[in-house]
């Protein structure tokens, strides 16, 4: 099963289930849950610090958007910010994943790299990954 951690969400319904993006964050997360290197999910950092005796954790939720779309400044600069690693980050994670851990064909994975890429780009998309 996909970890939800590294999955785009929205909450005002701009993606839609078939939206490349989302897709390629649901191909990333198969393949890293099949090379048993999923992502860390919400809550499991501070479970291990208190099992490691550790007190008084406090952990803090926040939204990481790709794109300028947010309307408060600090947000828009951030995700632009999201936005230049994913530039090169959805080639460099998807490709190795896809083909080597999924058996996708290169040009099957770098589609879906580029489409991923194009949808995150997108300002009428309000991406982001739950932090």
């Amino acid at each position: 099963m996909a970890n939800r951690a590294v999955i785009f969400h929205c909450d005002d319904g701009t993606m839609k289930p078939d939206n490349p993006a989302y897709h390629w964050s649901e191909l990333l997360s198969e393949a890293m849950a099949k090379a048993k290197r999923p992502a860390i999910v919400k809550g499991a950092l501070a479970d291990r610090l208190s099992a490691a005796g550790f007190e008084d954790i406090q952990q803090l939720n926040s939204k990481l958007p790709f794109g300028p779309w947010p309307k408060e400044r600090r947000l828009k600069e951030v995700g632009c910010m999201a936005l230049l690693g994913a530039e090169s980050g959805f080639t460099a994670y998807g490709m190795a994943a896809f083909t080597r851990i999924l058996g996708l064909s290169e040009e099957e994975a770098s589609k879906t790299c580029r489409d991923g890429l194009a949808a995150v780009m997108n300002k009428n998309y309000h991406l982001y990954l739950p932090k």
